[in-house]
């Protein structure tokens, strides 16, 4: 009784959100759903679903609109007892999660959730102004190489011009895909 009390007060003061569920599969044996059976306070207030209104109740009841990857792979999970680790946009929140997924009985999955989505916009925003940074070096560089094409200079000079110039030309088409993505990221 004691040690599920120290449980009860752990569970509770953890600053990670904690959940555990059951599986739901369908008649082919695929996850299809999956209810909530256990949630701590840290999943209440990162998630903002509280225990009183999502235990016992299907993922599905809850969020209706829920992104598919999340059934599949804690389906897996529950499947298959193998634990999983990724990060993950949430569409319904607005939020990235890092989430560790395992398998503590057959049919059933935990979760240890933190919500990521400040450290991923930093991310982001560092990537855009090295990238943006860099861009503009290498354009530079680009355009002090066409303006001493365009002077008198031996063959073998504008031969290792033009070699500078293809050698760096990728590189902007790279920096703007980074940058691109950056942009979708945020």
């Amino acid at each position: 009784m004691e040690s599920e009390q120290a449980f009860r007060n752990l569970f509770g003061a953890m600053t990670s959100g904690i959940a555990l569920h059951e599986g739901i599969c369908d008649s082919s044996g695929t996850t299809c759903d999956y209810r909530f059976l256990s949630v701590n306070a840290a999943f209440e207030r990162i998630t903002g679903l509280t225990a009183e209104k999502v235990v016992g109740r299907t993922l599905t009841e809850v969020l209706p609109d829920t992104d598919p990857f999340w059934i599949e792979t804690y389906g897996w999970v529950a499947v298959s007892g193998e634990p999983v680790q990724f990060e993950h946009f949430s569409q319904h929140f607005g939020r990235y999660f890092e989430v560790s997924a395992y398998c503590p009985a057959p049919g059933q999955f935990a979760i240890v959730l933190s919500d990521i989505t400040e450290r991923k916009m930093l991310d982001n925003d560092i990537r855009a102004k090295m990238s943006l940074g860099i861009r503009t070096s290498i354009e530079g560089v680009l355009c002090m190489t066409d303006l001493l094409l365009e002077t008198n200079l031996s063959a073998e000079q504008k031969k290792y011009l033009e070699l500078t110039k293809q050698s760096s030309e990728p590189l902007i088409g790279l920096l703007n895909d980074i940058l691109d993505l950056s942009k979708i990221e945020a």
